[in-house]
């Protein structure tokens, strides 16, 4: 009778031991998944940070010739239609 508690003791703890294994796959795996995910999302987001500050720059710059480019002021004026072919834009400092 002692042998057989020993056995049954054994083979409880085997499933014990195997139900936590299998556990751990899932768990590590549903993990491992989330960690892929959020890697893509964030290089995506960084990405779209890139662009935007590449963006900003861009503006920075415009708006800055808008102060030292008379040119570029009128170029600006006419390309939205602003001013008229014979009308003359003047920047004011």
């Amino acid at each position: 009778m002692h042998e057989w508690l020993r056995k049954i003791g054994n083979g409880i703890l085997c499933l014990i031991t195997l139900v936590s294994v299998v556990f751990a796959v899932i768990f590590g795996r549903e993990q491992y998944v989330k960690r892929e995910t959020n890697r893509e999302t964030k290089a995506a987001l960084e990405a779209e940070v890139d662009t935007i500050r590449r963006d900003i720059e861009t503006v920075r710059r415009d708006r800055a010739r808008f102060n030292t480019s008379p040119h570029f002021v009128e170029q600006l004026a006419r390309a939205n239609r602003l001013s008229a072919e014979n009308e003359i834009v003047f920047v004011f400092e």
